[in-house]
Protein backbone atom coordinates (compact mmCIF):
# COMPACT_ATOMS: atom_id res chain seq x y z
CA UNK A 1 0.00 0.00 0.00
CA UNK A 2 2.82 2.10 0.63
CA UNK A 3 3.76 2.07 -3.05
CA UNK A 4 0.31 3.42 -4.25
CA UNK A 5 0.35 6.70 -1.74
CA UNK A 6 3.84 7.17 -3.16
CA UNK A 7 4.14 7.27 -6.51
CA UNK A 8 0.89 7.40 -8.78
CA UNK A 9 0.36 5.63 -11.65
CA UNK A 10 -0.23 7.22 -15.49
CA UNK A 11 -1.69 4.61 -17.53
CA UNK A 12 -1.81 6.07 -21.04
CA UNK A 13 -1.33 9.94 -22.10
CA UNK A 14 -3.35 12.84 -20.41
CA UNK A 15 -5.86 14.67 -21.95
CA UNK A 16 -6.18 18.08 -21.94
CA UNK A 17 -9.65 20.64 -22.92
CA UNK A 18 -9.64 23.54 -23.79
CA UNK A 19 -12.56 26.02 -25.63
CA UNK A 20 -11.32 26.23 -28.95
CA UNK A 21 -10.47 29.99 -30.20
CA UNK A 22 -12.95 32.00 -32.37
CA UNK A 23 -10.50 31.91 -35.11
CA UNK A 24 -9.98 28.03 -34.54
CA UNK A 25 -14.01 27.70 -36.20
CA UNK A 26 -13.78 27.75 -39.47
CA UNK A 27 -15.06 30.64 -41.69
CA UNK A 28 -17.43 28.32 -43.82
CA UNK A 29 -19.07 27.15 -40.66
CA UNK A 30 -19.20 30.38 -38.61
CA UNK A 31 -20.83 31.54 -41.62
CA UNK A 32 -23.66 29.02 -42.07
CA UNK A 33 -24.12 29.12 -37.94
CA UNK A 34 -24.44 32.83 -38.45
CA UNK A 35 -27.10 32.55 -41.34
CA UNK A 36 -29.01 30.31 -39.36
CA UNK A 37 -29.48 32.29 -36.05
CA UNK A 38 -30.37 35.35 -38.41
CA UNK A 39 -32.88 33.55 -40.40
CA UNK A 40 -33.95 32.34 -36.59
CA UNK A 41 -34.67 35.35 -35.56
CA UNK A 42 -36.42 36.87 -38.41
CA UNK A 43 -38.82 33.90 -38.23
CA UNK A 44 -39.92 34.64 -34.31
CA UNK A 45 -40.04 38.06 -35.35
CA UNK A 46 -42.47 37.97 -38.51
CA UNK A 47 -44.58 35.21 -36.05
CA UNK A 48 -44.37 37.69 -33.51
CA UNK A 49 -45.46 40.63 -35.61
CA UNK A 50 -48.13 38.67 -36.96
CA UNK A 51 -49.32 37.58 -33.58
CA UNK A 52 -49.23 41.36 -32.26
CA UNK A 53 -51.15 42.61 -35.84
CA UNK A 54 -53.92 39.96 -34.96
CA UNK A 55 -54.21 40.70 -31.39
CA UNK A 56 -54.16 44.22 -32.50
CA UNK A 57 -57.04 43.78 -35.34
CA UNK A 58 -59.37 41.76 -33.06
CA UNK A 59 -58.95 44.53 -30.57
CA UNK A 60 -59.82 47.25 -33.30
CA UNK A 61 -62.56 45.37 -34.12
CA UNK A 62 -63.97 45.29 -30.67
CA UNK A 63 -63.33 48.71 -29.94
CA UNK A 64 -65.11 49.77 -33.35
CA UNK A 65 -68.04 47.74 -32.93
CA UNK A 66 -68.47 49.29 -29.24
CA UNK A 67 -68.32 52.59 -30.84
CA UNK A 68 -70.45 52.02 -33.59
CA UNK A 69 -73.25 51.04 -31.00
CA UNK A 70 -72.72 53.61 -29.20
CA UNK A 71 -73.35 56.07 -31.52
CA UNK A 72 -76.38 54.38 -33.48
CA UNK A 73 -77.81 54.59 -29.74
CA UNK A 74 -77.21 58.19 -29.66
CA UNK A 75 -78.56 58.79 -32.70
CA UNK A 76 -81.48 56.87 -32.26
CA UNK A 77 -82.10 58.53 -28.84
CA UNK A 78 -81.89 62.05 -30.36
CA UNK A 79 -83.92 60.54 -33.24
CA UNK A 80 -86.96 59.74 -30.98
CA UNK A 81 -86.51 63.16 -28.93
CA UNK A 82 -86.07 65.34 -32.01
CA UNK A 83 -89.41 63.59 -33.27
CA UNK A 84 -91.53 64.84 -29.96
CA UNK A 85 -89.62 67.95 -29.59
CA UNK A 86 -90.78 69.22 -33.49
CA UNK A 87 -94.10 68.34 -32.04
CA UNK A 88 -94.13 70.91 -29.64
CA UNK A 89 -92.79 73.51 -31.24
CA UNK A 90 -94.91 72.75 -34.41
CA UNK A 91 -97.89 73.16 -31.86
CA UNK A 92 -96.29 75.96 -30.07
CA UNK A 93 -95.64 77.63 -33.57
CA UNK A 94 -98.99 77.32 -34.50
CA UNK A 95 -100.67 78.70 -31.75
CA UNK A 96 -98.32 81.75 -31.77
CA UNK A 97 -99.59 82.74 -35.43
CA UNK A 98 -103.16 81.59 -34.21
CA UNK A 99 -103.00 83.94 -31.71
CA UNK A 100 -101.16 87.21 -33.32
CA UNK A 101 -103.32 86.88 -36.52
CA UNK A 102 -106.39 87.26 -34.47
CA UNK A 103 -105.40 90.09 -32.53
CA UNK A 104 -104.07 92.02 -35.79
CA UNK A 105 -106.00 94.34 -37.52
CA UNK A 106 -106.21 92.83 -41.01
CA UNK A 107 -105.68 96.02 -43.79
CA UNK A 108 -108.03 95.26 -46.91
CA UNK A 109 -105.47 95.63 -49.37
CA UNK A 110 -103.90 92.92 -48.25
CA UNK A 111 -106.77 90.40 -48.79
CA UNK A 112 -107.90 92.09 -52.07
CA UNK A 113 -103.97 90.96 -53.41
CA UNK A 114 -104.48 87.24 -51.64
CA UNK A 115 -107.65 86.81 -53.45
CA UNK A 116 -106.40 87.78 -56.64
CA UNK A 117 -103.68 85.53 -56.49
CA UNK A 118 -106.29 82.69 -55.68
CA UNK A 119 -108.45 83.96 -58.63
CA UNK A 120 -105.20 83.83 -61.11
CA UNK A 121 -104.67 80.45 -60.02
CA UNK A 122 -108.34 79.23 -60.47
CA UNK A 123 -109.83 78.67 -64.11
CA UNK A 124 -113.59 78.80 -63.06
CA UNK A 125 -116.36 80.63 -63.52
CA UNK A 126 -118.76 81.54 -61.85
CA UNK A 127 -117.13 82.92 -58.84
CA UNK A 128 -118.28 83.49 -55.41
CA UNK A 129 -116.51 84.61 -52.91
CA UNK A 130 -116.87 85.00 -48.98
CA UNK A 131 -115.47 87.26 -46.67
CA UNK A 132 -116.19 88.58 -43.25
CA UNK A 133 -118.97 91.39 -43.34
CA UNK A 134 -116.53 94.42 -42.80
CA UNK A 135 -114.76 93.42 -46.39
CA UNK A 136 -117.67 93.47 -48.64
CA UNK A 137 -117.63 96.63 -49.81
CA UNK A 138 -114.18 97.39 -50.80
CA UNK A 139 -114.09 93.91 -52.24
CA UNK A 140 -117.00 94.60 -54.18
CA UNK A 141 -115.45 97.58 -55.72
CA UNK A 142 -112.06 95.92 -56.13
CA UNK A 143 -113.33 92.70 -57.70
CA UNK A 144 -116.20 93.10 -60.19
CA UNK A 145 -116.02 89.85 -61.83
CA UNK A 146 -116.60 87.81 -58.50
CA UNK A 147 -119.82 87.81 -56.28
CA UNK A 148 -119.30 88.95 -52.81
CA UNK A 149 -121.34 87.88 -50.19
CA UNK A 150 -120.89 88.46 -46.26
CA UNK A 151 -119.97 85.58 -44.18
CA UNK A 152 -119.76 86.13 -40.29
CA UNK A 153 -118.14 82.81 -39.80
CA UNK A 154 -115.07 84.35 -41.41
CA UNK A 155 -112.81 85.88 -39.22
CA UNK A 156 -111.46 89.46 -40.56
CA UNK A 157 -108.66 88.96 -43.09
CA UNK A 158 -110.30 85.73 -44.15
CA UNK A 159 -112.39 84.56 -47.49
CA UNK A 160 -113.65 81.44 -49.32
CA UNK A 161 -113.50 81.50 -53.34
CA UNK A 162 -115.86 78.65 -54.72
CA UNK A 163 -116.49 78.33 -58.38
CA UNK A 164 -118.39 74.74 -60.05
CA UNK A 165 -114.93 72.92 -60.18
CA UNK A 166 -112.88 74.64 -57.31
CA UNK A 167 -112.59 76.27 -54.67
CA UNK A 168 -109.69 78.20 -52.36
CA UNK A 169 -109.66 78.29 -48.47
CA UNK A 170 -108.17 81.76 -47.42
CA UNK A 171 -108.54 81.45 -43.62
CA UNK A 172 -106.36 81.48 -41.05
CA UNK A 173 -106.63 77.97 -40.42
CA UNK A 174 -106.36 76.70 -43.52
CA UNK A 175 -102.71 78.68 -43.98
CA UNK A 176 -102.04 77.36 -40.00
CA UNK A 177 -102.92 73.67 -41.97
CA UNK A 178 -100.58 74.19 -44.65
CA UNK A 179 -97.91 75.47 -42.28
CA UNK A 180 -98.37 72.29 -40.40
CA UNK A 181 -97.95 70.08 -43.31
CA UNK A 182 -94.57 71.88 -44.67
CA UNK A 183 -92.99 71.32 -41.72
CA UNK A 184 -94.11 67.88 -40.53
CA UNK A 185 -92.27 67.13 -44.30
CA UNK A 186 -89.24 68.85 -43.07
CA UNK A 187 -89.29 67.06 -39.59
CA UNK A 188 -89.80 63.80 -41.73
CA UNK A 189 -86.89 64.29 -44.17
CA UNK A 190 -84.66 65.16 -41.24
CA UNK A 191 -85.51 62.05 -39.59
CA UNK A 192 -84.18 59.47 -42.28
Amino acid sequence: MSRVLRRPAVVGHARRLEVPSPGAVPVELRALLEAERAEAFERGRAAGLEEGRAAAAGEVVRLLEGIRAALQEGIEALDRWRGSEADRVVDLALRIVRHVLGREPVETAWLIERVREALAAIDDAPLELSVHPEHVGPLREALSDVTVRGDTSLAPGEARLRGPWSSAELTFDAACEAISEALAQDAGGLRT
